[in-house]
């Protein structure tokens, strides 16, 4: 995405604009931002307006959309991972959403990251770990597994998954509006979004097909009020 926005910005302004990459973390991201070291941060981020105001920041509109997912053995049974014990990251939105649907006792949030989740579940110390999904999937390729040696289960609260849709982290001054437009028609209307997918996604199909499905009408609202909101 980068290195596409980069083209076109030179394009664009019709001189050379030289493409920078920084790494940022969780806990970076937002201050990269606010203190201007970088022009937008693209990683998972979870759009919420209420992020926004605490961190002084706007987000994109979305690029990617996901849901709390569920890593289990590929032997186990839906009735055991409603009936067992859950791990999860302390203090996400994922344990936020696993609470909603999950008594206390059954929950794990004593993990410090994905992999350690994984490990656990593998081991047989539990029998799922929850996380974004599609960040579960990323983990898993890390760890060099085979998409087919697992299962990911999508829980439903009141027949919706619990959605999440990412966007990128950009300045929110009054002169920076056209820059986030700029980003926004680059997310919209980049023509790269089938290749990126066939490339990355395709072998994660069968995880990804019931949040796509489930979380589509979200997305296309986050989307619908962004447009509405840049139209005020």
């Amino acid at each position: 995405f980068a290195q596409k926005l980069t083209t076109l910005l030179t394009e664009k302004l019709n001189k050379p604009i030289n493409l920078e990459l920084i790494p940022s973390t969780t806990q970076t991201r937002w201050n990269l931002v606010k203190n201007k070291t970088v022009h937008l941060e693209c990683g998972p981020n979870t759009i919420n307006e209420q992020r926004e105001a605490d961190y002084g920041i706007k987000f994109s509109r979305p690029f990617f959309v996901t849901a709390t997912q569920i890593f289990t053995q590929l032997s186990t049974t839906e009735e055991s991972v409603k009936q067992g014990n859950i791990g999860v990251i302390n203090n996400t939105t994922n344990e936020q959403d696993i609470r909603q649907i999950y008594p206390p006792q059954q929950i794990n949030n004593t993990f410090a990251n994905r992999t350690q989740g994984i490990q656990a579940v593998q081991a047989g110390l539990i029998q799922g770990f929850a996380s974004d999904g599609i960040l579960l999937m990323g983990t898993t390729l890390g760890l060099k597994m085979n998409p087919t040696s697992y299962n990911i289960v999508t829980p439903y609260n009141k027949e919706r998954p619990f959605c999440a849709t990412y966007g990128m982290i950009l300045p929110p001054e009054q002169e920076n509006e056209s820059w986030r437009s700029f980003v926004n028609q680059i997310i919209a209307k980049s023509g790269k979004g089938e290749a990126v997918w066939d490339e990355w996604f395709l072998p994660f199909f069968p995880y990804l097909s019931n949040v796509l499905q489930g979380c589509q009408s979200e997305t296309n609202s986050r989307i619908n009020n962004g447009q509405k909101n840049r139209e005020q």
